[in-house]
């Protein structure tokens, strides 16, 4: 368990507060901290660079509760797997190409290499931007 705003929370929940609530939705607003501060997925979990998030209103908040929001697993896995991975594999494959198939030294093949971070940042946009149009985040129950 880690400690998040003086509550025992489980890693797979965040803090998040009901700012406010309509007739047909309730606007959360997540306690961003952590890795999640600088995360370059946003999209994946929903909050598009934002701490509010809208959720269908199921008569069950008021305003000014707070409440746990879970993210998937599978959410969590796919972006730390695309920011972390996608990019050391395309500086391989880039090098590996440029090395082997066209045949360039290997001064060039290591930049040829680097400029394969160009690739896998513009990549990694274009997955978020997909994963953003998903809600990948549940409001799980109330907190104490």
């Amino acid at each position: 368990m880690s400690e998040c705003n003086n509550h025992n929370i489980n890693n797979d929940y965040e803090l998040a507060k009901v700012i406010k609530v309509d007739a047909k939705y309730i606007y959360v607003e997540r306690v961003i901290e952590g890795s999640c501060k600088n995360c370059a997925m946003h999209g994946l979990c929903g909050s598009k660079k934002s701490p509010e998030l809208r959720f269908v209103n199921d008569n069950r908040f008021e305003t000014g509760e707070e409440v746990l929001l879970k993210i998937s697993t599978n959410s969590r896995i796919v972006s730390s797997l695309v920011i972390f991975i996608l990019p050391a594999f395309l500086m391989i494959a880039f090098y590996y190409l440029a090395k082997s198939f066209l045949n360039y030294t290997e001064e060039m093949s290591i930049a040829i290499s680097f400029g394969s971070l160009i690739v896998s940042f513009i990549l990694i946009f274009i997955i978020d931007r997909i994963f953003s149009k998903s809600n990948r985040v549940t409001i799980n129950k109330k907190t104490d």
